[in-house]
Parts: C-alpha cells; structure tokens; sequence
C-alpha cells in the first residue's frame, strides 16, 4: 500500500508561521573576591628550651651586675665614712638590694 500524503494549503502553511523566539540576555556574573586566610597565631612563639636558656641567661647578667654595684658600694665604704655615704648616694643599696630580690626571682623561675 502506498501511503497517502495530506496536500497542505498554502494558505494554512502561511498562518502557521513559526514565532520568532526573544532571545534572553544573559546577566553577567559577578566575580567573588577570594578572601585571604589568616594565619593562626601559635601559643607558643619560642620553644620551652630557649626560653629556659633566656631565663637563665637574664639571671647571669642580673647577677653580674649585682657583683659590679656591691664592689663599687664595698670601695666606696673602704674611702668614705658610712654617714658621708648615706648623704652622698643613698639609693645605691637600694638598687642593689633590687637586683638581688630580681635575681632570685628569675632563678626560681627557671630552675
């Protein structure tokens, strides 16, 4: 059997025009700034062993500054009475007296 093929109407093949489809713009995308990650802060900055070291290196200095003001106090005795020492430089014991209480403070601490 053949098949029958419908004649279609000029006319009708005119009114069933395809519409013309609106093209739709595309909406530009904005670009998301990268955020830069922040470094975390480590609790410890120097490892127990340096600042061990520190301490006790701190102390050392402290304690040889201690010897330095007691000689300079222990000269002063020997040329000048202890009533012309007190007139003259009364905060020279104190500061050594200072020294002392920070030294056996720092070396606590670290042994």
């Amino acid at each position: 059997m053949k098949r029958i093929k419908k004649k279609k109407n000029r006319k009708m093949m005119m009114k069933k025009k395809k519409k013309k489809k609106k093209k739709k713009k595309k909406k530009k995308k904005k670009k998301k700034k990268k955020k830069k990650k922040k470094k975390k802060k480590s609790n410890t900055i120097i490892p127990l062993r340096l600042e061990k070291l520190i301490t006790v290196l701190i102390a050392e200095v402290l304690s040889l500054i201690n010897k330095l003001v007691w000689k300079l106090e222990y000269k002063e005795t020997q040329f000048l009475s202890s009533r012309m020492k007190k007139l003259l430089c009364p905060s020279e014991s104190t500061i050594s007296n200072g020294f002392v209480t920070i030294w056996d403070t720092i070396h606590g601490l670290a042994f």
